[in-house]
């Protein structure tokens, strides 16, 4: 067969890549301590992407959490907090110098639906110049809050469930590749600047597959919720910190691998 001479390969490549490029600012962070640097190998969590923390029950995630705001706050980068965890205690914010007035505090959402809504309107403020400053937005957390049609109260105050965990993977498996594509668009040098998104999830113990193997942990939300997201860091207690002042004994913090 004859080779069409009117065809450059080269010449469609370059128009086609041309017009699918996308260029980017460089990446930031809110920069973490030294031990996690070299435990992590990089500067801290990224803006601009999607990250999660799990980990079985106190083994430090909301402490972590809790860290990343307060460096948020002296890097000048705006920390909102979903608090979605009935668990979380109030005293903490203060704890860590978090205010009202070096960050924002959401306890209002009930349902995984109204979360996802809430982190794209951020985005679209920033990206629309209406909040003009570096986010991160920090969801505590993923694994305590339903989806709308998990359940629901009758009249007479009774909880009808309708559908199990499945359904709030299958939400969560949707969502995901959504806001990690409007994340990553906070990236793009038209956009001033960058939000990113820190979940804190929970974990069960899978059992060993095969007599002699290691059971492992597994983030609550199936399969899918680690496809969209750059870092995912396990959490592991340690040994608990504790002193002795006027007789009285306290456990003042936590060494978490």
């Amino acid at each position: 067969m004859a080779k069409d001479k009117s065809f450059d390969l080269e010449n469609f490549l370059n128009e086609e890549n041309e017009e699918s490029s996308v260029e980017y600012n460089e990446q930031k962070y809110v920069i973490l301590h030294e031990e996690f640097q070299k435990a992590i190998g990089l500067k801290g969590i990224m803006l601009g992407d999607m990250s999660m923390g799990y980990g079985l029950s106190d083994s430090g995630k909301t402490e972590f959490m809790l860290h990343v705001a307060k460096a948020a706050t002296l890097q000048d980068i705006l920390p909102i907090l979903i608090i979605t965890e009935n668990k979380f205690k109030e005293d903490r914010l203060s704890n860590f110098g978090l205010t009202n007035k070096n960050c924002l505090v959401k306890r209002n959402m009930k349902y995984l639906e109204d979360v996802y809504d809430y982190i794209s309107q951020i985005i679209y403020k920033v990206k629309k110049k209406e909040l003009r400053k570096d986010v991160i937005i920090l969801w505590d957390s993923v694994a305590s809050t339903p989806s709308k049609e998990t359940m629901e109260i009758d009249k007479e105050g009774k909880i009808k469930k309708k559908y199990g965990p499945q359904k709030n993977a299958a939400v969560i498996g949707y969502y995901n590749p959504i806001m990690m594509d409007l994340v990553t668009s906070t990236r793009e040098k038209d956009c001033e600047h960058q939000v990113g998104v820190y979940m804190v999830n929970q974990c069960y113990v899978k059992p060993p597959e095969f007599a002699g193997a290691m059971a492992t942990l597994v983030p609550n939300g199936g399969e899918k919720i680690w496809y969209n997201l750059s870092l995912t860091v396990e959490f592991k207690e340690g040994q608990r910190l504790k002193a002795k002042k006027d007789g009285v004994d306290y456990a003042f913090g936590l060494v978490t691998r």
